[in-house]
């Protein structure tokens, strides 16, 4: 395993078994800071969508970020805070260990394209209404359809239903393989934030992205 990847993986918290001859050179392994995206955040006509209540309350539409024709289209929930204070996706502490998670995977955010399976942040924290959720889904199936990625990878029980119109629980769904209506294979995994809450879950998240790795021919 290359020594950035190494920096990567302790950084997300995961831990590692080397070789002793490996580990005073991965102690002193720096992070190589990522690069600010070069590609804007999408602004399609959504900009001013008034399609649900979520337009009242919202200060920006976060439609996604990245890669127009992907490999690895990666789907959220709903943008955070920080994103929709900012107008930028991988904003705030769990945009921050999503580009430790992509880089670890040997990608950048350049490389992908991230997109919240409901473009609204809901207030007060609160989940989606179906009504809301349901609207976003079809702009997020267009997205898909328009991307054609090789692989989805799709971070929380949200997110699954966005994209495979199933509800799912990761905990029951996490490590397996899903298809969309096109033949896209689909992973379900933990999302971010929710690693945040429970680093023990880290290790188990890692071998989600292994597998998505493999599927894309990066390992």
């Amino acid at each position: 395993m290359d020594q950035r990847r190494l920096a990567y993986l302790n950084a997300m918290g995961i831990d590692v078994w080397l070789e002793r001859t490996s580990v005073s050179e991965v102690i002193d392994s720096p992070v190589v800071e990522q690069a600010t995206p070069s590609e804007p955040v999408e602004t399609f006509d959504l900009s001013s969508c008034t399609h649900c209540v979520l337009s009242e309350t919202r200060q920006h539409v976060l439609i996604g970020q990245g890669k127009a024709s992907p490999r690895l289209m990666i789907v959220g929930d709903v943008p955070s805070e920080e994103e929709d204070s900012s107008a930028q996706m991988y904003r705030g502490a769990a945009g921050e260990l999503l580009e430790k998670m992509l880089q670890a995977m040997k990608l950048s955010t350049d490389e992908v394209f991230y997109t919240p399976a409901v473009k609204c942040r809901p207030p007060e924290n609160r989940q989606p209404h179906v009504a809301e959720s349901k609207t976003c889904f079809k702009h997020l199936q267009q997205q898909i359809a328009e991307r054609k990625p090789e692989c989805i990878l799709a971070f929380g029980n949200l997110a699954a239903l966005g994209v495979l119109n199933q509800k799912l629980k990761v905990t029951e769904a996490r490590g397996q393989w899903f298809n969309t209506d096109d033949n896209i294979p689909v992973m379900v995994t933990y999302h971010p934030a929710y690693l945040l809450r429970k680093p023990e879950e880290k290790k188990a998240a890692w071998g989600d992205l292994q597998q998505v790795m493999s599927k894309l021919g990066l390992n």
